[in-house]
């Protein structure tokens, strides 16, 4: 009795593992177009429009944190094969807080996408001119890394990471926000 209890168990986790992997194989070449069949090809004179969507974390001097919603919707020309110029705007709300206390800016940079193959990583610096509703203007000097995954050869989806260094144009240094993880869409024409 106890023998025949052991091969039902052994079947049936042999059954969960045979169909979790046959779900994950399915997944895997349903989303085939997504993960990189098709190509972009940013050539000198191609326009992009796209934007992101971000959960910046902010630690200050005195180590306070807080997260915030921001969207940064972007458009870029790529002035040579890979080397793109970008004006994106910046808006952005805490998280924690009841009332809309949103603020915005915009911001003036750079990227370059390396040739990865189907997978275009890229690295750029841009510099964000923004008004918070509590203080003077800051500058951030963002730093975006990331990857562009195409889902043809016009859409990519935009993942990756942002650092942010923020400078209030009345004081010094004020403080350093991280956006991990950020999700945007890219259209190229």
């Amino acid at each position: 009795m106890e023998k025949q209890t052991q091969k039902t168990a052994c079947r049936s986790r042999y059954g969960v593992v045979t169909k979790a992997f046959c779900c994950c194989y399915l997944l895997a070449t349903m989303a085939g177009p997504a993960w990189g069949y098709d190509r972009l090809q940013p050539f000198a004179g191609t326009i992009e429009l796209g934007g992101q969507v971000k959960f910046p974390m902010t630690i200050n001097r005195q180590g306070n944190f807080t997260m915030m919603f921001e969207m940064t919707p972007q458009l870029g020309f790529f002035v040579d094969d890979g080397w793109e110029i970008i004006l994106r705007g910046k808006l952005n709300q805490p998280i924690v807080e009841d009332e809309i206390n949103a603020s915005g800016g915009f911001g003036l940079g750079f990227e370059y996408l390396f040739d990865g193959g189907y997978v275009l990583p890229y690295v750029g610096t841009i510099m964000d001119f923004f008004w918070p509703n509590d203080s003077a203007m800051e500058i951030h000097l963002t730093t975006p890394v990331g990857m562009l995954i195409p889902f043809n050869d016009y859409v990519a989806a935009d993942v990756g990471i942002d650092i942010v260094f923020v400078f209030p144009t009345d004081d010094g240094f004020k403080n350093v926000t991280i956006s991990p993880g950020f999700l945007g869409v890219r259209c190229f024409f």
